[in-house]
């Protein structure tokens, strides 16, 4: 069973990602020869299991809280078993990370990216540090809660340095997660070890 896909919470618009991933996962999992259950299937267990323990967040602090989020994923998983007749349940994610970079190139989770637009400036060539950037992550567990698989594949970056001052500003919403070679490229990065 597939899990909706989980996306930083202050990403804008952040509906079409999700479908956009969903898809893509989908399909590399049957490429696999896996019989996959979509994620609005899986996405419905889970709801109905956290709203039937009134959700995961201290309500006085707004914190997660551990111990109910570990609960309702284990109902949820044997669940899955149950009402799916799922075997496992595969949770991607979109994380943002650090990345690090070097001679105007970052490089994370098998793919890298530029970190300037336009023509390479000779002061960030001989820069080095890090720039956010988003990864996907996948976990596969089976219907215990044991994980049998985890991976990354790196997507694009988040950030980028503007050309005159030099300080790293985030890159438009319209421009994140546009590159369809981009985000295929991130999906077969994260599950190709688990397909193949």
């Amino acid at each position: 069973a597939l899990s909706p896909l989980k996306i930083p919470t202050d990403l804008e618009d952040p509906k079409p990602v999700g479908k956009e991933f969903e898809t893509l996962i989908e399909s590399q999992l049957k490429k696999g020869g896996f019989l996959v259950i979509p994620a609005n299937r899986f996405g419905e267990i889970w709801t109905v299991r956290t709203q039937s323990s009134g959700g995961f967040f201290d309500p006085v602090t707004g914190k997660l809280d551990e111990a109910k989020y570990n609960a309702i994923r284990t109902r949820a998983l044997q669940d899955a078993r149950v009402i799916l007749h799922a075997d496992a349940v595969l949770f991607p994610g979109i994380q943002e990370i650090s990345a690090p970079y070097a001679a105007g190139l970052a490089r994370w989770h098998g793919t890298s990216e530029r970190v300037i637009s336009g023509a390479q400036d000779a002061q960030v060539v001989r820069q080095r540090g890090t720039v956010h950037a988003f990864s996907l992550k996948a976990i596969l567990q089976n219907c215990d809660g044991r994980t049998l698989f985890e991976n990354y594949g790196g997507i694009q970056l988040s950030s980028k340095l503007r050309e005159v001052s030099l300080t790293f500003i985030p890159v438009a919403r319209s421009e994140l997660f546009a590159d369809p070679k981009r985000d295929q490229g991130a999906v077969e990065l994260a599950l190709d070890p688990l397909v193949k």
